[in-house]
């Protein structure tokens, strides 16, 4: 048995024929002999391999060694290498065992690569021990929790901070006073927010340019106004909505209908002196020409057969013509969204007509019903087609004879709208079960997502025409959340009795409902108006300046839903610009 001071170079000739007279004579190789040609990485792994199982037959160790052998960049050099058995081995891996048993105490099973090592690997194409246990890639941890909506890591989205909804408190009974300033409030947002006589002429003036326009490239064309202006519901900014009618129905293939809209297209933008900023959306739901004219500057969409809006616009007028309630409360919802910012779907959030549906749907729930539910009324029970009327392929049919509705129906609900608006708030925030319900206003029964396959963790609402249409398709979870929120604080804010609300001047400023009202352009504007009433100078900055800092620069509620950079960049005014000049603190004192 050699010395393993002796081990010579494998590429060493002398030691190669040594090596081989050797095994002519049926000698056993030391361990030694073994190792002398291998890395000190793969040294290491033969005698841990034959330590961890020093019990197997001696060909397995030929067999790790022949693996190792073959990478090794000088395995050319060792040949004809006989068969070492147990006996012959144990001495020298005793001694070996006790030089290393600092290295040893993990098996090369139970231990990865370090990097260290890989730099000790003669060869690339070394054969390697990839140990792919749980323990060595920390999975005692296991995989990381990542949100799907924040996107955030450490937890779920059923945990999820922006999914959260505040518990809401018990409302006292409301005293006749407060529901006096509600109504109050309710008649001055109608008022401020409804069409004026001058804004109704304005739009009939533009579709009678319009169709005086398209009449001379196509003589038997009709233009119907539609949309929120028309319902009953609209803004005095409220865009004008028009739909072109043919009376032969060339407007239902759509490939004439790109060739009419290019053909308008031209004859808008010759009338340079009228309508500007004149484009056509082709690759919309439903394509439009939109433009704006010019002295009145009001926005202009035109689409062509159109003609369930149309249906639409005629039915929600009716239900605002039933009682003045309607649209009023209609308003009030329409502000609180657009003051909130959640009433836009182009952004994620729901429409200003699925906000109306809802309205629409409470009113028809409530006990004694405002409303009734026209798409069910019927003067001719004994027809059977009476509840159908058919406009393209969906059926439009409600009752709009509203001169004969009292012989059909009675209003026996006498709520204020004041009363009516703190039941809307409870009735979406305590009372409608979101995760079975559809809101709908053509049926009175209860509609249940089963029966439409709609079960997303958001509200439904169903058009009352177009029946597989949920109007909070495009709603995510997040917002949804947000609008919920919006709800529970409108139901906290107007069903608790304020003494800061100052009748004279209702409004709903109050409200604060997005983290994003907030943000750092308003702080860096409220920042210069400060610089402006310091260079001024007038007998009122002082007084100004202070309650712009008493009200607003040191009230925590109105930072505390801020983002974070908004408050830092708060908090770095108020530390240094604030504390160092000496001008804001002279006028304020």
């Amino acid at each position: 048995m050699a010395n393993k001071h002796d081990n010579k170079c494998p590429n060493n000739n002398n030691n190669n024929n040594n090596n081989n007279n050797n095994h002519g004579d049926g000698k056993s190789i030391t361990i030694d002999e073994l190792m002398q040609n291998l890395n000190k990485k793969q040294r290491r792994t033969l005698h841990r391999e034959y330590e961890r199982q020093g019990n197997i037959i001696n060909d397995k160790v030929t067999e790790v060694y022949e693996k190792f052998k073959l990478s090794s960049k000088d395995k050319n050099e060792i040949t004809n290498v006989d068969i070492p058995s147990i006996e012959s081995i144990s001495v020298e891996s005793q001694q070996d065992t006790n030089k290393n048993s600092s290295n040893d105490n993990l098996s090369v099973f139970t231990s990865p690569i370090k990097d260290e090592q890989l730099s000790s690997i003669d060869n690339s194409s070394s054969d390697l021990f990839y140990d792919f246990q749980a323990e060595n890639f920390h999975a005692e941890q296991g995989a990381p929790f990542v949100c799907t909506t924040c996107n955030n890591v450490g937890h779920l989205k059923s945990e999820c901070p922006e999914l959260i909804v505040p518990n809401m408190i018990d409302l006292p009974d409301i005293s006749q006073e407060w529901i006096h300033i509600l109504s109050s409030l309710c008649y001055y947002i109608t008022e401020r927010c409804k069409p004026r006589q001058s804004d109704t002429e304005n739009r009939e003036k533009i579709l009678k340019q319009l169709q005086k326009q398209f009449e001379k490239d196509y003589p038997d064309c009709n233009l119907h106004a539609f949309g929120s202006f028309y319902n009953g519901f609209g803004f005095r900014q409220s865009d004008l909505d028009v739909c072109i009618v043919f009376k032969d129905q060339r407007d239902e293939n759509t490939d004439e209908v790109i060739q009419i809209m290019r053909k308008l297209l031209k004859s808008m933008r010759s009338n340079s002196d009228i309508f500007e900023n004149v484009q056509a959306i082709l690759h919309a739901k439903v394509p439009i020409i939109r433009s704006r004219h010019r002295r009145l500057q009001i926005e202009i969409d035109i689409s062509f057969h159109n003609m369930l809006a149309i249906e639409n616009t005629r039915l929600l007028k009716a239900y605002t013509d039933i009682d003045p309630r309607v649209s009023q409360l209609g308003y009030m919802t329409k502000h609180l969204a657009k003051t909130c910012d959640i009433g836009d779907a182009s952004r994620g959030t729901l429409s200003s007509y699925a906000y109306i549906i809802m309205v629409i749907h409470f009113l028809q729930q409530i006990q004694p019903p405002v409303l009734p539910v026209l798409q069910q009324l019927s003067d001719s029970a004994t027809k059977k087609n009476s509840l159908y009327r058919k406009c393209s392929k969906w059926n439009v049919y409600f009752y709009d004879d509203l001169l004969k509705l009292n012989d059909l129906w009675k209003n026996e609900n006498k709520l204020s709208i004041g009363e009516l608006w703190i039941q809307f708030l409870r009735f979406y925030t305590e009372q409608f079960n979101y995760d079975e319900r559809i809101v709908t206003i053509r049926q009175i029964e209860p509609l249940l997502k089963y029966e439409k396959g709609w079960f997303r963790q958001t509200i439904a609402i169903e058009d009352p025409f177009e029946l597989n249409h949920n109007l909070a398709g495009g709603l995510s979870i997040r917002n949804w959340t947000t609008i919920r929120r919006v709800f529970i604080r409108a139901r906290q804010q107007f069903g608790l009795q304020s003494k800061d609300v100052d009748i004279s001047k209702p409004d709903m400023q109050f409200i604060e409902a997005s983290k994003q009202h907030i943000n750092m352009d308003v702080l860096n504007s409220l920042i210069s108006l400060i610089t402006f009433f310091v260079k001024i100078e007038s007998k009122n900055s002082p007084l100004l300046l202070k309650q712009l800092f008493v009200h607003i620069f040191f009230n925590p509620a109105i930072w505390i839903y801020c983002s974070i950079d908004v408050q830092m960049r708060l908090y770095t005014y108020l530390a240094t610009e604030f504390v160092t000049c000496s001008e804001i603190y002279h006028l304020i004192q």
